[in-house]
């Protein structure tokens, strides 16, 4: 969730533990009353639309589309934090 001014979403148990955090937070509560923000939410899995990639010598070329909000560069990091699986070989 971001923090808004406006009434929360979740009730009973998740809207206890997220005023718990925000409670936290007394300065940046107060900053985000003052101006007026409006309490948002973000999805939790973002799906990339419409990807295309082209490889060019040591270039990538990436495209694709995100809903409104979202960061490219969310995006891209994932893409570039991919790992191999670690295997583990037996000297049997």
């Amino acid at each position: 969730p971001l923090l808004g001014d406006n009434e929360l979403p979740t009730k009973a148990d998740a809207q206890a533990f997220e005023l718990a955090i925000v409670e936290q937070e007394p300065a940046l509560v107060k900053l985000v009353r003052d101006n007026r923000m409006r309490h948002e939410r973000r999805e939790l899995l973002l799906v990339p639309e419409q990807m295309t990639w082209q490889f060019d010598e040591n270039t990538l070329t990436l495209s694709f589309s995100l809903p409104a909000g979202a960061f490219a560069t969310a995006v891209v990091r994932e893409l570039l934090d991919a790992r191999e699986p670690e295997r583990e070989f037996s000297h049997d």
